[in-house]
């Protein structure tokens, strides 16, 4: 999965995984890194999930980024909402 990931790249935008794949498919993407996180143990992908959560949570701190609001749907937030249930505080 983390394959199809360049965000961590010069040329890649953190948190998206580009053409031909939609904002809340990269969402889906990190609610299971932090999930993997939380179930292993292991830190192996918290480094690229942190700075993506972080570059995709927008101005207002409510994942609604400036470069996604064209195509937003208030469904997309809500498709890794178990995964910010309050046990897993890893955000600075």
């Amino acid at each position: 999965m983390v394959s199809f990931y360049y965000g961590n790249t010069t040329d890649g935008i953190p948190g998206l995984l580009g053409d031909p794949y939609y904002w809340w498919e990269a969402g889906a993407m990190f609610s299971s890194l932090i999930d993997y996180w939380y179930y292993t143990g292991s830190d192996t992908y918290n480094e690229i999930t942190t700075q993506a959560m972080l570059h995709q949570r927008g101005a207002n701190m409510d994942y609604e980024p400036e470069n996604q609001t064209k195509s937003l749907g208030n469904d997309d937030q809500a498709l890794g909402h178990g995964s910010y249930d309050g046990r897993r505080s890893w955000l600075p």
